[in-house]
């Protein structure tokens, strides 16, 4: 056998050597250049970072499957990338002949051959292109995942908050009408008053009880989630107004995907383009000659696929399709968000005005509750409007704190559809990803 290893380390060097090449731009590239607002830089001020509640939020998530599988998602994305540009580089191709001739010996003939594309149209380039944006898409989605679980986390928090106030509500409630019951007994014992009455402040003190045991089922439904989200139980706390939205959408992680995912198309619809150019390559081709030495020499080679043109053409007007499709799409988005956005600060607004007629109506319950007890103590006001209008103050105080809730939640979903929300809680997703 013929010895080949000189033939194969310079084969080798060879194909280290080469560069990827710089490939000329399409045809009709200049007028088709792609105007996708992409991965356009937003950022808020982490007003929110170190709050208790934004810490519990950024520590869960930092923790949590989203987060790990967004990961991956984006791994798988850019590999596919550095899968692309493997078309640039270089190929080496080993081949081994062997023969016999009659009345000769065996002949074993070792051969290499190292290829670089010099020229394809741009495809190659228009490919790796199209992959890049994907694997920025990868991380819009990243992004939007985070989001939802973020709001998720969020209105869990303000739920734990809203149950424990519940409860300590139905506990007031509980406590007043046992103070009233014995002191409607007291006044029944010592000849004042109407059996009645006892019994109707029985009745209100099981019901206030019944009130106790669901809000305390709330809050325990509340704490199993926290505990689910967080890992424990957070301390007490409501949640900060959350500020108005400041880039009316335009940073919203469904839309910066759905851009990417558009230039992406784009870019594919110009690299099925290009795919109809010819394909040219350097070929460096290593063997041994009649006399055993090494024998190196170099090539072009022109691939052209023929017959193929109604393929390439359908190629191409299945890509200008998904371009249509998805400016169709991302318009719709557009607009979905704007509208969503605009009707979540109504409802904001709108909750706002509740919570101030909420909380005027509490305070004036409070106030005629107070002045009824002044009367009954004086034998002016009846056990029963006494305990209409501690029913009335505890319905005034759990709708406020509920109305309060939502108000507050509100502020959040707004900020979530404007793809603000990560910024003002401090959640970086950028860092993790470099």
């Amino acid at each position: 056998m013929r010895a080949a290893g000189p033939l194969l380390v310079a084969a080798f060097l060879l194909a280290g050597c080469a560069e990827e090449p710089a490939t000329p731009a399409v045809e009709g590239d200049a007028h088709e250049a792609d105007t996708t607002s992409v991965r356009t830089s937003y950022q808020r001020e982490p007003i929110f970072a170190g709050r208790p509640f934004a810490v519990a939020v950024r520590q869960a998530v930092e923790n949590g499957p989203t987060l790990m599988a967004g990961r991956a998602g984006e791994a798988s994305a850019v590999a596919r990338v550095a899968e692309a540009r493997s078309a640039l580089r270089p190929t080496v191709s080993l081949g081994l002949t062997a023969g016999r001739g009659l009345g000769t010996t065996d002949d074993v003939a070792p051969s290499v051959r190292v290829s670089q594309r010099l020229y394809d149209g741009s495809a190659a380039r228009l490919r790796i292109e199209a992959a890049s944006l994907r694997a920025e898409r990868a991380g819009a989605e990243t992004a939007l995942s985070v989001t939802e679980r973020v709001l998720l986390s969020i209105e869990a928090w303000e739920e734990l908050h809203t149950a424990r106030r519940l409860r300590d509500i139905a506990r007031e409630a509980v406590s007043r009408t046992d103070a009233l019951a014995l002191r409607i007994e007291r006044r029944l014992s010592a000849g004042a008053g109407r059996m009645a009455d006892a019994l109707r402040a029985t009745s209100r003190q099981a019901d206030a009880r019944a009130g106790l045991a669901a809000s305390e089922g709330r809050l325990a439904e509340a704490e199993a989630r926290a505990r689910e989200l967080f890992g424990t139980v957070p301390a007490p706390g409501p949640l900060p107004a959350a500020p108005a939205p400041v880039f009316g959408g335009e940073a919203s992680a469904a839309l910066q995907s759905i851009n990417v995912q558009l230039a992406a198309a784009r870019a594919d619809v110009r690299a099925r383009r290009a795919e109809r150019a010819p394909t040219v390559f350097l070929d460096l081709i290593g063997g041994l000659d009649a006399r055993d030495d090494p024998d190196v020499g170099a090539a072009l080679r022109l691939d052209y696929a023929l017959g193929t043109s109604g393929q390439r053409q359908a190629a191409v007007e299945a890509a200008e399709a998904e371009v249509a499709r998805l400016e169709a799409e991302q318009a719709l988005l557009q607009s979905d968000i704007g509208r969503a956005l605009s009707s979540a600060a109504a409802r904001q607004a709108s909750l706002g005005r509740e919570l101030s007629a909420a909380r005027e109506a509490a305070e004036t319950a409070a106030a005629a509750l107070a002045d009824a007890e002044r009367g009954f103590d004086a034998g002016r006001v009846d056990s029963l409007d006494l305990l209409d209008l501690g029913r009335e103050l505890d319905r005034a105080a759990s709708r406020s704190a509920e109305i309060a809730a939502a108000q507050r939640l509100a502020g959040y979903e707004r900020l979530a559809l404007a793809g603000e929300l990560l910024d003002v809680i401090g959640l970086s997703l950028e860092e993790e990803a470099e």
